[in-house]
């Protein structure tokens, strides 16, 4: 059964519903929906997992439109029924393919996708993701920006890339550093009706030699934290969280706590730490009056620097312009610090100045008296 085929009519029903429930940040646990149909009506799938929604004969007459009669039977010729499930984050069945280097998934419904690292899990190299028969990828999100149509993230998708549609994309992939989310659907029709599975995932890519901000350590799914290495020491840890106290290089071992799945490490630098500037003098409330000079304190850090509220470049990063200065700077990792100072090169004459003036003033009125006394007559 084509997927594309199926989403005309999971289309038709959900648009008299919210279509998809409230987005979780890295939501990477599975949740239950409190009420459903009986276990007896589909024993092989729990209670809980359902929320349930009847087809009016309106429904019905627009999926038979769509799918054609002979869709809504089964193989062996008996009707399906007229009811519609929704399953958001079920649980899933997981296990591993040791000659691919893929975690296998599978929804309740029958649906399932592969992924080469565990779900929520945190890796150095590169991800693919790859949806099964009537499964595809709703969406895809890099540090919350869906990303799913941007070049080189899709792997494949039924009638090419570019006339493709979010329900018709069935792999992508991700390669460069961050927190990713994504969102897969799965359709299937048996004798009770349509069932359609909502599966929300997600993982991390943090390179060992570039430093990421990182508190807390959760482990994937299917996996208990077993061993935290940092600066050589090991320390032993049983459970599924561990709070990070200090900056630095970790290395984290995962045990298995199902059957089949491999021993999985994590490796990254965590840094929490934000870069200063270093000013060619001391900022106070008052003006400066002369031009302002700074550097960032880590290479590498990004500055950005505000005159009067307007981004501006400085050259040898040295403030020469009168106004209000705002600098904002920010290492890789996401830290930050922000700086606000005045430049006022006309607020203070330099007392030199006035020296000049008065010496000036005053030769200019010797002369005058001089030449007033040469032009004088004794009469």
């Amino acid at each position: 059964m084509k997927k594309s085929v199926l989403t005309a009519a999971f289309m038709i029903l959900i648009a008299a519903e919210a279509f998809f429930p409230a987005h979780k940040s890295r939501a990477y646990a599975s949740e239950k929906a409190s009420e459903g149909i009986s276990e007896a009506e589909d024993p092989e799938i729990p209670e809980s997992v359902y929320e349930s929604y009847e087809m009016t004969d309106e429904d019905v007459s627009e999926i038979e439109k769509k799918l054609g009669e002979s869709m809504l039977r089964q193989k062996d010729g008996a009707s399906t029924g007229s009811g519609y499930r929704r399953v958001d984050n079920p649980e899933l069945k997981v296990s591993y393919d040791a000659e691919n280097g893929f975690f296998v998934y599978e929804m309740p419904n029958g649906g399932g996708f592969m992924i080469n690292v565990p779900l929520g899990g945190i890796t150095d190299e590169p991800v693919e993701l790859r949806a099964d028969e009537d499964t595809w990828i709703e969406d895809f999100l890099g540090n919350g920006r869906s990303c799913l149509k941007d070049a080189g993230n899709i792997v494949s998708a039924e009638g090419g890339t570019d006339s493709v549609s979010d329900d018709e994309i069935t792999g992508a992939r991700a390669e460069n550093t961050g927190c990713y989310d994504f969102i897969l659907k799965s359709g299937s029709v048996d004798r009770s009706g349509i069932t359609l599975c909502n599966t929300i995932g997600g993982f991390r890519i943090a390179r060992s030699d570039l430093p990421v901000w990182i508190n807390r350590i959760t482990a994937p799914c299917g996996y208990e934290i077993g061993e935290v290495i940092s600066r050589g020491r090991r320390t032993e840890v049983s459970g599924s969280f561990y709070e990070l106290k200090s900056d630095g290089a970790y290395e984290v071992i995962f045990s298995p706590l199902i059957q089949g799945l491999p021993q999985w490490t994590s490796r990254f630098t965590r840094d929490t730490t934000a870069p200063v500037l270093i000013f060619n003098r001391p900022l106070t409330e008052e003006a400066s009056d002369i031009p302002v000079s700074f550097h960032p304190s880590e290479p590498g850090a990004s500055v950005r620097v505000y005159l009067n509220n307007k981004e501006v470049t400085l050259n040898n990063m040295t403030a020469y312009a009168d106004g209000n200065y705002r600098v904002i700077v920010r290492d890789s990792a996401g830290n930050e610090n922000e700086y606000s100072f005045r430049v006022d090169l006309k607020e203070k004459t330099p007392v030199n100045m006035y020296i000049y003036l008065v010496l000036f003033l005053t030769a200019a009125a010797a002369a005058v008296i001089v030449t007033a006394h040469g032009k004088m007559r004794i009469i």
